[in-house]
């Protein structure tokens, strides 16, 4: 009965142990996203980036630590999108978005090329490294979302560190 026990309980840890140092799965889109809800992350240092590919632009979203608004609630700094010339993405025909931890960036390969997102760890900035088969034409374009101010409705307090309305 003890030496049941004793084997069980090793079993218990060899599995954990397992699971612990097993290999994550990659996270791959094989498709362009809907919106911004079906990014990838991807950062370095103190910047963080939310990327995702929808209607053949690519899209991400900038974050910074430390950078509160007034109601102490850490926003976006806003969202750049590229537009390609003539079309990189041609909607999903052999689009594939990969998010690579171990190497720290996310990658975007079609047809046309790869694109490559990364985030110095030394210095605050953003790398698009784009390798196209043509030459492409890309048109950036830094959007904003804080373009006047806004009242907090109800419930929106809890995103901010006071927890309650200001």
């Amino acid at each position: 009965m003890v030496a049941k026990k004793i084997f069980s309980l090793l079993a218990l840890v060899w599995m954990s142990m397992l699971f612990l140092w097993g290999q994550h799965a990659p996270l791959i889109w094989e498709s362009q996203s809907r919106n911004s809800s079906e990014s990838m992350p991807c950062g370095g240092g103190d910047i963080g980036l939310n990327v995702w590919v929808e209607g053949d632009e690519l899209f991400f979203y900038m974050s910074c630590s430390g950078t509160f608004d007034r109601y102490n609630t850490q926003l976006k700094q806003g969202r750049v999108r590229v537009a390609f010339t003539p079309g990189f993405f041609n909607g999903d025909t052999g689009f594939r978005q990969e998010l690579k931890p171990e190497e720290g960036h996310v990658e975007i390969t079609t047809a046309a090329g790869t694109i490559e997102l990364w985030v110095d760890v030394f210095k605050p900035v953003i790398h698009v490294e784009v390798k196209s088969r043509q030459p492409v034409k890309a048109e950036v374009f830094y959007e904003n979302w804080r373009y006047q101010d806004r009242l907090i409705r109800k419930g929106e307090g809890q995103q901010n560190s006071w927890k309650w309305a200001p």
